[in-house]
């Protein structure tokens, strides 16, 4: 069984609805906590209530996307930012990933389509 992430620009984006805790790297304050909306191979959408700025570099550690899924720990730079009541959405972009990381990454991201069209099908919610 191969699985292969033959990606362009238009990577598959995985919606979801997760919350986790994200830091600034390089800053001393408290992790934050925000909520996955989006993840691909490439990059993740959150929403947060803290300001940060394009350009900023933010580190999720002990990351797990689905229950008993691999734990990860990614790294990735704001590249928009937007407010949207009174939160603010960011979109980012993976950076200094090793490929097995973006191998199981996009395993996992699979797993989780997979099982999002099973539920579908039997008429389940996640």
């Amino acid at each position: 069984k191969v699985i292969s992430k033959d990606e362009g620009r238009q990577n598959f984006r995985h919606g979801m609805h997760l919350e986790a805790y994200v830091e600034l790297e390089g800053s001393d304050e408290e992790k934050q906590l925000c909520t996955i909306m989006d993840i691909s191979v490439s990059g993740i959408g959150i929403k947060c209530k803290t300001k940060f700025n394009v350009g900023d570099t933010l580190v999720f550690d002990n990351l797990r996307l689905r229950n008993l899924g691999p734990i990860f720990s990614l790294r990735c730079k704001i590249l928009r930012s937007r407010e949207e009541d009174e939160e603010y959405f960011y979109g980012c972009k993976f950076y200094e990933m090793a490929e097995y990381d973006e191998e199981i990454l996009c395993q996992d991201i699979l797993i989780m389509q997979a099982e999002e069209i099973m539920c579908r099908k039997s008429g389940s919610i996640i």
